[in-house]
């Protein structure tokens, strides 16, 4: 998506593409408050259906989604990724795109490179020496201390931790559960 979007346009898609998560559970959870009192399994199948209907339609719909050119220029084939930089980035005009897809393709192939340069080191390498070993434990501290930050908790334990406070009604659960 990133590759695909014009350059200026770049942070605000990838942006807005990573807070959808938050706006797709804050959807979830007043669907599943709205569908709290229809009787029998529709209450649960309601916001089941509607979760994974955007799914679906994605799925539909992959097949009309251009190749990366990333994958394109990492498989050799260079003419097909700048042809298709040129329709996405300069509406298939040279004068106008050219050097600016030149440039992207130039990246591009530099990122790929330094890939398979970096390739070539192991998970052992992160023992060898004492920065090494520091950068691992940071990497490590830090992916523990994201999930540990309390949004996985509340969201397992929302339920568990209402009920130790006094909200016990379902009702009020699932408002608290739209609202957080």
């Amino acid at each position: 998506m990133s590759e695909l979007t014009y350059p200026s346009h770049r942070q605000v898609v990838t942006a807005f593409y990573n807070t959808c998560w938050y706006l797709g559970a804050i959807v979830a959870a007043w669907v599943t408050f709205g569908t709290r009192n229809v009787g029998g399994e529709w209450c649960w199948r309601i916001p089941s259906i509607c979760q994974g209907f955007w799914p679906i339609v994605q799925t539909l719909f992959i097949y009309f989604v251009p190749e990366s050119p990333r994958w394109l220029i990492s498989k050799g084939r260079i003419d097909e990724a700048r042809a298709l930089l040129m329709k996405y980035h300069a509406n298939d005009n040279e004068e106008i795109g050219g050097p600016l897809v030149d440039f992207e393709i130039a990246e591009i192939s530099a990122a790929i490179e330094a890939e398979r340069i970096a390739a070539k080191y192991s998970y052992r390498d992160f023992l060898k020496t004492p920065g090494n070993r520091k950068r691992l434990f940071y990497v490590i501290f830090v992916g523990f201390a994201m999930q540990m930050s309390g949004n996985g908790l509340v969201s397992y334990y929302l339920s568990k931790v209402l009920d130790s406070i006094g909200i016990t009604s379902q009702d009020e659960k699932l408002v608290v559960n739209g609202v957080c």
